[in-house]
């Protein structure tokens, strides 16, 4: 899962799998590449992943504040794969991790890297239960996944 600092402490042990950098993304020829500014970008509607809980807006409205403008005033959350369809079909703008961009899901988004929006980072984590032991399978399954994430960060 994505680490949104939301996790019950003491629910479950969160193993570190990967730390992704975010982008800000449009889809190509979108008009605001045109001229990109935070401004511009405040100006439009934005798709936002995570849960429904004000955590996933109330970031984008922190990362518009630290860069002096006023945030975004329309916000519609939805699951990953709606939200990428959208980005790609639509004017609207969103955060994608940039290990995604490279995948065909991410074809036909361009990132904006603009001076004062930083979206921060993505933390995945795989989460278990204290009380309960993975199963064989999961237990594989999950040192697959903390392997592949090392063998794919780049070098300390």
């Amino acid at each position: 899962v994505a680490d949104t600092g939301d996790l019950p402490i003491g629910e479950f042990t969160a193993q570190p799998v990967l730390t992704a950098r975010q982008h800000i993304v449009v889809r190509a020829g979108h008009p605001v590449l045109a001229d990109p500014s935070p401004q511009a970008l405040a100006a439009l509607e934005w798709l936002l992943t995570g849960p429904r809980d004000g955590l996933v807006s109330s970031r984008l409205r922190a990362m518009f504040a630290r860069a002096g403008v006023t945030p975004p005033e329309r916000v519609l959350v939805c699951d990953t794969l709606a939200a990428l369809s959208l980005l790609r079909n639509s004017d609207v703008g969103g955060i994608v991790p940039a290990p995604l961009l490279t995948e065909p899901e991410g074809r036909g988004l361009v990132a904006l890297d603009l001076p004062g929006l930083d979206p921060g980072e993505l933390r995945l984590v795989l989460l278990t239960r204290p009380d309960v032991p993975l199963t064989p399978a999961g237990a594989f399954f999950a040192r697959c996944l903390v392997e592949s994430s090392q063998s794919a960060q780049p070098p300390a």
